[in-house]
């Protein structure tokens, strides 16, 4: 008895011990945080990336909490960066861009969701299409390409570290 007691002591350290370097490593790496970028520092990688970006923000001055919005399209790539005054308030047209995505949903789509205190992401591939939303800070992406461009939205969300 005393035999397995001591078995149970030894591997509930090792697991104490793994669960503490898993989390000590999750937090040196940064894992799960995304730090906002400006819709400027947006337009300007976009460009880099070759991407012609306009300012769309005159479209949306009755919404006294959007502060600039930036469009990007190129064939059937279509990607739109907010910038609203608070997170709040970014959190509430992730919220509404997300419930609008939601609608597209039919059988054999593939989802994911994430939502944090740092971030929110919902991705859905759904009849050939690829959309994505993203809050981060004060920020929101609405994005949605062709199943078969996929890899250049995923691109361009790595491309500002979201």
């Amino acid at each position: 008895m005393k035999r397995n007691l001591n078995k149970f002591h030894k591997l509930f350290r090792i697991c104490r011990l793994g669960l503490f370097a898993f989390l000590l490593v999750t937090m040196m790496s940064g894992c799960g945080k995304v730090d906002p970028v400006t819709a400027t520092d947006f337009q300007t990688a976009m460009k880099g990336m070759g991407y012609n970006v306009s300012d769309t923000t005159s479209n949306y001055a009755e919404y006294d909490f959007v502060q600039k919005c930036v469009d990007l399209e190129d064939s059937d790539l279509h990607v739109k960066f907010c910038e609203t005054t608070t997170r709040d308030d970014a959190i509430g047209l992730y919220n509404a861009g997300k419930n609008a995505v939601e609608s597209n949903k039919m059988s054999g789509s593939i989802e994911t969701n994430v939502e944090n205190n740092s971030y929110c992401r919902y991705k859905l591939k759904s009849g050939g299409t690829y959309y994505l939303v993203e809050q981060a800070g004060n920020t929101v992406i609405n994005a949605y390409c062709s199943t078969a461009n996929a890899q250049k939205l995923d691109d361009i969300i790595k491309a500002i570290n979201y």
